[in-house]
């Protein structure tokens, strides 16, 4: 959380962006909250390289990754290689 206060304090700052409370949303993950895949299991299952040829061409977020912008993209993968669990 101290790197989004610091986001926020860069914006109002430096940057002049002001911004209000209903433009955000900021939430904390405990360990609890996400499902940990180990590499090796992520390797075999291809969820972000393949196993053919290493690169990311065949896989999972290859696949499923129709992001318009990087962030996107790495919330992608992060959500892929951490999946949420207990929310639904």
């Amino acid at each position: 959380m101290a790197s989004f206060s610091a986001l926020i304090s860069y914006l109002d700052l430096e940057q002049s962006i002001i911004l209000n409370s209903s433009m955000m949303c900021a939430e904390f993950q405990k360990e609890d909250d996400v499902a940990f895949i180990d590499s090796a299991t992520a390797k075999f299952i291809e969820l972000v390289t393949s196993l053919n040829n290493n690169k990311r061409s065949h896989n999972l977020f290859t696949t499923l990754n129709r992001t318009q912008t990087k962030n996107g993209s790495n919330l992608l993968r992060s959500n892929i290689l951490a999946p949420p669990v207990g929310k639904f």
